[in-house]
């Protein structure tokens, strides 16, 4: 076998490079311990080796078994001798030959089908999709695939296979355009608002003095209507069509981490799809100061002294009023402290978030705080030893995303 010929049956162009070759041949090598056995695969390996070595201009070592090695160097050992060894050589080439003509002839075979498959699973993706979602036909991919159908028909299989490749990438070029289009409406419906209006409100930014409009969180965010998730499940949809073994339009990592992320916040602000509210328990310490501890949220009371949590609804789309109230002993000569949220949704926070969170751990979320902390707006002060024990909130969220962490505000920035 010469080197032209080597590269024929390697199925390489005369001028490879040698890492090119070597990967051809290790393909071709587990294919052949993929479909063959016995003799007809160590004839095969034999002759891959004899192509591999013709192609990179090698000649075999001196360890290479080879039939001149093997004959009598002796000739009275006899003619018999000599006649076994032609023979072998014969049986030898016509066992070589013929399951290389078998290998390549299988493998041919098998590319031409996968090939084909891989058109025909591309245009039924394509007419799956695109019929669901009321889209035109690729007329072009269409006429493309019809000329190789009757191309294949007539005989001309390698001009076929072209077509049938042509065919296939312009439907997976449809497919892609609608993964593309879809990235860009969660750009334009998503992305931009987010930005322009939430991204820079508390409690998104917690120390923004404009409130997040909550009409917009709802609207992207909402777990039945909310288009986040609408778009979310059309790219997902696109993601599972399979052409070839490979994923036809894959996801972009950074997509992926943000519905992640979104999906954290959804979960903590909303209840089974109903508008934004948040179901949670409280319980208030007071202190030998105060004679009382109160929060009130719209209608909904809560006070100090007992040992239990006291359930509590948060609504922010209602905007109901948030306050905060430290009864004294003396009104009169210890005048009451009381601190009212009552024009922002986001109040229940803005009044939590002054607190010092002491404890965050299993769903319980404790703050610590005095008057000056809450009344001023500012973090508490450090007060000497002999100070009274600090006042105490304690919330216990009923679900892992617990809203009344501003980590998970934080974490969905489109």
């Amino acid at each position: 076998m010469d080197r032209e010929q080597a590269h024929i049956h390697l199925g390489l162009y005369v001028g490879a490079t040698r890492e090119h070759i070597e990967e051809k041949v290790g393909r071709k090598r587990a294919e052949l311990q993929r479909d063959l056995q016995g003799v007809q695969l160590d004839a095969a390996l034999n002759l891959l080796e004899q192509a591999r070595v013709a192609a990179l201009d090698e000649r075999p070592s001196a360890s290479m078994p080879t039939v001149a090695a093997e004959a009598p160097r002796r000739l009275f050992k006899g003619w018999w001798i000599l006649l076994v060894i032609a023979l072998a050589l014969g049986v030898y080439t016509i066992v070589t030959f013929a399951a290389g003509d078998l290998l390549d002839s299988r493998i041919a075979d098998r590319t031409t089908d996968d090939r084909i498959a891989a058109c025909q699973q591309a245009r039924e993706a394509w007419e799956k999709y695109r019929q669901t979602r009321a889209l035109p036909a690729n007329d072009r991919a269409d006429k493309v695939f019809a000329d190789a159908e009757l191309t294949r028909s007539n005989g001309n299989m390698e001009e076929a296979l072209t077509l049938y490749e042509a065919a296939e990438g312009l439907y997976i070029g449809s497919l892609r355009g609608e993964g593309d289009a879809l990235l860009r409406r969660f750009d334009m419906e998503v992305r931009k608002p987010w930005r322009e209006h939430v991204a820079a409100s508390f409690p998104f930014d917690p120390t923004a003095e404009a409130d997040a409009p909550v009409e917009e969180v709802e609207r992207i965010l909402n777990p039945k209507s909310g288009v986040l998730w609408a778009i979310a499940a059309d790219v997902r949809r696109l993601a599972e069509i399979e052409i070839g073994g490979r994923i036809a339009v894959p996801v972009p990592t950074e997509f992926t981490r943000t519905v992640d992320s979104a999906a954290g916040l959804r979960d903590a602000l909303f209840d089974d799809g109903a508008g934004m509210q948040v179901k949670f328990s409280m319980r208030l310490v007071s202190n030998t100061r105060y004679r009382d501890l109160v929060l009130e949220l719209g209608t909904q009371v809560v006070r100090s002294g007992g040992e239990t949590f006291t359930p509590v609804t948060w609504r922010p789309s209602l905007r109901e009023q948030a306050q905060i109230m430290l009864v004294t002993e003396s009104p009169a000569r210890d005048p009451s402290i009381q601190v009212k949220e009552s024009d922002s949704p986001w109040g229940m926070l803005r009044i939590l978030w002054r607190l010092e969170l002491v404890q965050s751990q299993d769903g319980l979320l404790v703050w610590h705080f005095d008057n000056e902390s809450v009344s001023k707006r500012r973090p508490p002060i450090r007060k000497p030893k002999d100070a009274p024990e600090p006042l105490v909130v304690q919330i216990l969220a009923n679900k892992d995303a617990n809203p009344f962490e501003q980590a998970i505000f934080a974490r969905f920035a489109p």
